[in-house]
């Protein structure tokens, strides 16, 4: 899976607020969709710790993936008072391979989806933390841990483990209310203490996003459009799952609501004041999307000897966008494309806009500047035999681009060219 600069998690958004719930913008990740599947093929992998000292009740524990567990001194075997005598805590930090940064697998190494790196880490009174042990740890194996040996501690084992989530029935809590035609439900369950939300894409159409309204409190929120552009998101083709994830260990109560979808053309579904909340923030990213657009498409297409150049003059370029469309040309924007609403409403839409807008703009000189840096240090030579611009680098530019294409399409951007043969993007008349 691509990466530029952050992992590949799912994210959400807050969007606006709806009949007292808080409405969410759900940005997925690919989960290894298969088309017409009944349910997804993504794994919920887990570490299992089984420690020898402590109460019964609490020698075996359980980590997600991509979480980490802090097992205290009280927890620990010790074997040796003075290797020991300054150890606080160790913390178990578990990840997937392909999560990014710090992983013990090469980048050129094939990153197997059963496996876990573990890091444990060892905590001091008076100084700091350092690296006790790394290990990758493939799903069913065990592995124990003599390096801990060394800090006085009598190692204990870690497996990892493919945990299934437990299947909540209809009559169940929370209840899950689909106020479009589009997604289908095929399974609410949960696993190491949140909801897994599993949809399927019953349309003809592709799906770009969606929205769901729920109990306040139930989310983290980073940024979504963020991740959208350098996590590389494709949509959710007619007939692939998805899977959304909410709560953090309690139960949700209140009323889980689908209440929007928005399709890859732009076109949208559901109630209405929630789509139109969905569409500003497509309207705004599109509308920085087509700018960017026709910023770095000159540079992307540039030959090799000149790569690294185009790519620092379409960074100079970028980082002089406007902070945010004017308020005038935000609402022309929304007047356009969501003309039956009025502009009181529409004016409450306009940070839905702007945040759009935003995260496409502050991304983009970023992704730029991680392709410059990787033309610097690569010099960008194809390889024998390798045909003209299917270089890993190339790839990764040119399917940035295709995902400008599709916000800018989403959003309802206007072309045109300027006097000077460049194209930007316009409010709509």
């Amino acid at each position: 899976m691509r990466r530029l600069v952050q992992k590949h998690v799912r994210r959400v958004c807050q969007i606006s607020v709806l009949m007292g719930l808080a409405l969410w913008i759900v940005w997925s990740y690919p989960i290894g969709r298969v088309a017409d599947a009944q349910t997804s093929t993504k794994r919920h992998l887990g570490l299992r710790i089984k420690l020898t000292d402590g109460p019964p009740e609490l020698r075996s524990r359980e980590v997600e993936a991509d979480h980490a567990w802090i097992i205290k001194r009280e927890f620990l075997t010790v074997v040796d008072e003075a290797l020991a005598a300054d150890l606080w805590q160790i913390e178990a930090l578990c990840r997937r391979p392909s999560s990014g940064n710090g992983m013990l697998i090469k980048p050129g190494d094939a990153r197997p989806k059963d496996a876990l790196s573990i890091q444990l880490y060892a905590y001091y009174n008076s100084h700091p933390k350092k690296l006790a042990a790394s290990y990758v740890i493939f799903q069913g194996e065990s592995k124990t841990t003599p390096e801990l040996a060394a800090l006085g501690i009598l190692p204990f084992e870690l497996s990892v483990f493919d945990a299934i989530p437990i299947t909540i029935g209809p009559d169940e809590k929370p209840p899950i209310r689909n106020m479009t035609h589009s997604l289908e439900i095929l399974r609410l369950g949960r696993v190491f203490g949140h909801y897994e939300l599993v949809l399927r894409n019953g349309s003809d159409h592709d799906v770009l996003n969606y929205a769901l309204a729920c109990p306040d409190g139930v989310f983290s929120i980073p940024n979504p459009v963020q991740h959208y552009i350098v996590g590389f998101t494709p949509p959710i083709r007619p007939g692939e799952v998805d899977e959304f994830t909410f709560g953090s260990g309690n139960v949700v109560d209140g009323e889980v609501s689908i209440v929007a979808v928005i399709f890859a053309d732009g076109s949208t579904e559901g109630e209405p004041t929630a789509c139109a909340s969905l569409k500003a923030g497509y309207i705004g990213a599109g509308l920085a999307a087509g700018t960017v657009l026709s910023r770095t498409q000159y540079a992307v297409d540039a030959p090799d000897d000149e790569l690294v150049a185009k790519l620092a003059s379409a960074r100079e370029e970028l980082s002089s966008m406007p902070e945010a469309p004017d308020t005038e040309t935000g609402l022309k924007l929304l007047r356009s494309k969501l003309p039956s609403f009025d502009d009181q409403f529409l004016s409450t839409l306009l940070g839905r806009l702007n945040e759009g807008y935003r995260g496409v703009r502050t991304v983009a000189p970023e992704t730029v500047a991680a392709f410059m840096r990787e033309a610097q240090e690569t010099r960008h030579e194809d390889a024998p035999g390798r045909a003209p611009g299917t270089s890993p680098l190339r790839l990764r530019m040119n399917y940035f681009l295709v995902q400008l294409r599709v916000l800018a399409a989403a959003g309802g951007a206007v072309q045109r060219t300027s006097h000077n043969g460049e194209r930007e993007v316009v409010a709509p008349k």
